[in-house]
């Protein structure tokens, strides 16, 4: 069968303008991703675009620079019965410009920062100085050996809210006053009272869990 030599130059013809629009296609969009990058528009492999925060953050810090737990409240100016954001220390608030009164706790002891300035495009850094001391817990068994042991930090003489919780030999950051504490092991509950903390002190205290008689 012969082709017809007016079809093939045709088809020809019509391939490779399709190849030379695809190609020009192509190269309009790599010089255009090209130009993208030259001018910052798109981040590179391996980057991650910036993200800008705005609003506020407070460091929990005593003596000698070490940080503490604490949580931060929000209010605006003057009208402290209404609460705008809550969070902990060391990470960023979110919030809107403008000027803002921080209630900082650390247990049970508070801290007013007034009139914060929250600009556009920025955040505020803080840092918030407490008195402190530490208390350490080592429980065991009556045969002396570790146990793990959940314990409650009460202030004395009120049981009714919890200041903080720790698991075992964690040290515990306090104010400086008197403590009751609840521990925990088991299904053993023992009360230990009148714990006194001093500022800048460290209080070690051993705690022996009996089996029978629960108590120390």
């Amino acid at each position: 069968m012969k082709r017809n030599p007016k079809l093939c130059i045709s088809a020809s013809r019509s391939t490779t303008r399709q190849n030379w629009v695809l190609s020009g296609g192509l190269s309009f969009l790599a010089s255009s991703l090209l130009l993208l990058l030259s001018c910052g528009y798109l981040p590179l492999e391996g980057e991650q675009e910036e993200v800008v925060r705005q609003g506020v953050e407070i460091i929990g810090q005593v003596k000698g620079g070490e940080e503490i737990d604490v949580s931060v409240q929000i209010f605006p100016p003057d009208r402290h019965q209404e609460v705008l954001a809550e969070g902990e220390g060391g990470e960023v608030i979110d919030l809107e410009t403008g000027t803002y009164d921080l209630l900082v706790t650390f247990c049970d002891d508070e801290v007013w920062l007034e009139d914060i300035v929250v600009d556009a495009g920025v955040w505020v850094e803080r840092k918030v100085l407490f008195e402190c001391g530490t208390l350490i817990m080592y429980p065991k068994d009556e045969r002396g050996e570790k146990v793990w042991a959940f314990i409650r930090v009460y202030r004395s003489g009120n049981r009714v809210k919890t200041l903080t919780e720790a698991w075992g030999d964690e040290p515990i950051h306090l104010p400086p006053g008197k403590y009751d504490l609840l521990l925990k092991h088991k299904k053993t509950e023992v009360w230990l009272e009148g714990i006194t903390i001093k500022s800048g002190q460290v209080v070690e205290e051993e705690f022996t869990f009996f089996r029978e008689e629960g108590g120390k």
